[in-house]
């Protein structure tokens, strides 16, 4: 990975991410994840909480994590062997926390990522990536004075017909020396 604006290569200014994703192969690969973390991992501060309480009339508290979540996994395989490759993977963050006035504020983005590698000839080839992501989020614009059931929630649904919120294609034909 190259990060930085200086590149002779990058037409823009600023920063430019270069990136490669990861791909199939001749052979089949699996991986996967899961990571759990819930309130028993948050130090409770108690005392400084107090403390803050009595000197800061504007101190509410602190934001507390309830549990959260983050799992997945991927695959690549051949579906031409030396001709053609797929990847695809999915993933999920589920992040329940409550914010300082002990409301809920809860997150949950699912991402879905596929990739095709073709190599019709060896001294070219081509590859085509997607990225769907979906995010649903409660528990916004919580306050002392809302209650609950008064946090707005927002929603944004991974790729359904008709309903695309973030989507990404990216076509690369390139010449091999």
């Amino acid at each position: 990975m190259r990060i930085g604006g200086a590149d002779v290569t990058v037409q823009t200014g600023g920063v430019a991410l270069n990136m490669v994703t990861r791909r199939g192969g001749n052979k089949v690969s699996f991986g996967g994840r899961f990571y759990a973390v819930d309130e028993k991992f948050q130090a409770t501060h108690g005392d400084k909480v107090a403390e803050l309480k009595k000197t800061e009339r504007s101190f509410a508290g602190i934001n507390r994590i309830k549990n959260n979540k983050d799992y997945g996994f991927n695959i690549g395989l051949p579906l031409r062997k030396d001709k053609a490759w797929f990847w695809g993977f999915y993933g999920v963050q589920d992040i329940k926390t409550s914010t300082i006035y002990g409301t809920r504020d809860d997150t949950l983005l699912e991402n879905y990522a596929a990739k095709l590698n073709l190599q019709p000839i060896p001294q070219n080839r081509m590859e085509v990536f997607v990225h769907v992501g979906g995010k649903k989020k409660s528990g916004r614009s919580a306050s002392a004075s809302r209650s609950r059931s008064g946090n707005r929630r927002r929603r944004s649904r991974p790729f359904l017909p008709g309903k695309v919120r973030t989507f990404v294609f990216t076509g690369r034909s390139a010449k091999i020396k």
